[in-house]
């Protein structure tokens, strides 16, 4: 499963996590840009990545430039999940299985990779590693 903006916050509270709300009223970095018509646009950041992570492995660095755009995140992880990746103000970014052996792949992030064509960030290491992991989990179901 792979869970993208409030798929990540989905799981995380389906398996007893939490959510705290109105990010935009903590700080800026992820509140939507909005021009004269309304219309909201992503804003870019800068991302740590936890070594030893699913994440890791995929990406081959520490450090990474992502797109946001929510009002809330995850503040209480669920028990079963550990972080992967937070922004540089500490919001956790990414979820993934404390212990992944004998279960599904499970993959949560909280940007939206579908959208990172916006930053010229749609062949980044980072979008083509969480696309090649997703693609060869998916092929190893029968």
């Amino acid at each position: 499963m792979l869970g993208i903006c409030r798929g990540l916050q989905l799981i995380n509270c389906i398996l007893g996590g939490g959510l705290q709300q109105d990010l935009a009223g903590k700080n800026s970095i992820h509140k939507a840009v909005v021009d004269e018509k309304n219309k909201q646009f992503d804003k870019a950041h800068g991302l740590h990545i936890t070594p030893g992570t699913l994440l890791a492995a995929m990406a081959g660095t520490e450090r990474a430039v992502v797109n946001s755009a929510h009002h809330q995140c995850v503040h209480a992880i669920a028990g079963e999940l550990m972080v992967n990746c937070v922004s540089d103000d500490n919001v956790i970014e990414g979820l993934e299985w404390k212990n992944k052996t004998g279960k599904p792949f499970l993959f949560c992030i909280q940007w939206h990779p579908e959208r990172m064509y916006e930053f010229q960030l749609e062949k980044s290491v980072l979008s083509a590693g969480i696309r090649d992991a997703f693609i060869e989990a998916i092929k190893k179901v029968k």
